[in-house]
C-alpha cells in the first residue's frame, strides 16, 4: 500500500514538473476571474466601512473624510482581492519565466545541433569532395522516399533541413519563391519556418532559430535574394525527385553562410 502511494506521489510530482508552465497559466486565468469576483463582492463591505468612518468623523469633528482616509477605510475590505491579484500576477510571471527558460534551452540545443551538422557536411566535403557530399545527401534522401509514386503533374522535392519529401506543382513552387523573396525584401529577414509556411509545410524544431538576414546577406555576399535551385537526384524506378539547394544556407546567427557555386 505504501509503495503504491509513493509511486502515485512520484508520478504526480513528475506530471506537475513537466507541466508547471501550463498549470501556472491556468491558475493565472482562474486568478483573473477570482480577482474580479472578490472585487465585486468586496464593494458593499467597502461602502459600509467608508460610511461608518465618515459618520464617525462628521459626528466627532464635523469634517468629511480626506481621500487618503477613504482609502484607509476600504483597505480591509479589499485585502482578499489584493492577495488574489498578486497571486495571479505571480502565476503569470512564473509561467512566462519557465517558458523563457525552455526556449533558451531549445535555442542553445538547436544552435549546437546546427553547428555539428555544418561541421559534418564540411568534413564530408573535405574528405570526399562536393560529389561525395552530394551522394551522401542523396543516399539519406532515398532512405526517406515515400512508398507511393508522386502525382505526374507535381514535383517531388526533398527538404534537406526537415529531412522530408513534399509534392508541389511547379507553378506553385515558383510562386512561393516569389512571395518568399517579396516578404524577405520587405521585412529584411526570414526564418526557415517562415520559409516553410509559403510551401504549406509544417515547422521544424529549430526552424525559428535558423534563417536569413537581407542586410547581412548583402554586406557579406552582395546578394539580397534567397534563391533555391532544384537539383535532380538519381532515384529508383524511374522516379524523379529534386533536392532543394540554397544559394545561401540558413544560419543560426544570420551571418555566417556557406555559399554555393551555381555553375
Amino acid at each position: 500500500m505504501k509503495k503504491e502511494t509513493v509511486q502515485k506521489f512520484v508520478k504526480m510530482s513528475n506530471y506537475i514538473d513537466d507541466n508547471k508552465a501550463t498549470i501556472l497559466t491556468y491558475m493565472g486565468v482562474a486568478g483573473v476571474f477570482g480577482t474580479t469576483y472578490l472585487a465585486v463582492k468586496a464593494k458593499p463591505k467597502a461602502e459600509e466601512l467608508m460610511f461608518k468612518k465618515a459618520m464617525y468623523k462628521v459626528q466627532n469633528y464635523g469634517e468629511d473624510l480626506t481621500r487618503f482616509e477613504k482609502f484607509l477605510a476600504v483597505v480591509p475590505a479589499y485585502i482578499p482581492t489584493a492577495l488574489m491579484g498578486m497571486g495571479t500576477v505571480a502565476c503569470i510571471l512564473g509561467a512566462n519565466h519557465i517558458n523563457k527558460e525552455k526556449q533558451a534551452m531549445l535555442t542553445s540545443a538547436y544552435a549546437y545541433l546546427n553547428c555539428n551538422y555544418n561541421e559534418y557536411r564540411n568534413k564530408v566535403k573535405e574528405l570526399f569532395g562536393e560529389e561525395g557530399e552530394r551522394q551522401v545527401r542523396e543516399a539519406i534522401a532515398k532512405d526517406r522516399i515515400p512508398q507511393d509514386k508522386p502525382e505526374e503533374e507535381k514535383l517531388l522535392i526533398f527538404d534537406d533541413y526537415g529531412k522530408r519529401y513534399f509534392r508541389i506543382e511547379p507553378s506553385k513552387y515558383h510562386d512561393a519563391l516569389y512571395q518568399i523573396n517579396r516578404m524577405y525584401n520587405f521585412t529584411g529577414e526570414m526564418t526557415l519556418n517562415n520559409f516553410y509556411e509559403f510551401f504549406d509545410l509544417d515547422p521544424i524544431p529549430g526552424g525559428d532559430i535558423l534563417g536569413w538576414s537581407a542586410l547581412k546577406d548583402y554586406e557579406c555576399l552582395g546578394i539580397s535574394w534567397i534563391d533555391v535551385r532544384l537539383e535532380k537526384m538519381e532515384m529508383i524506378d524511374d522516379m524523379e525527385a529534386y533536392c532543394m539547394m540554397y544559394n545561401v544556407d540558413p544560419s543560426d546567427d544570420y551571418g555566417c553562410w556557406v555559399t554555393r557555386d551555381w555553375q
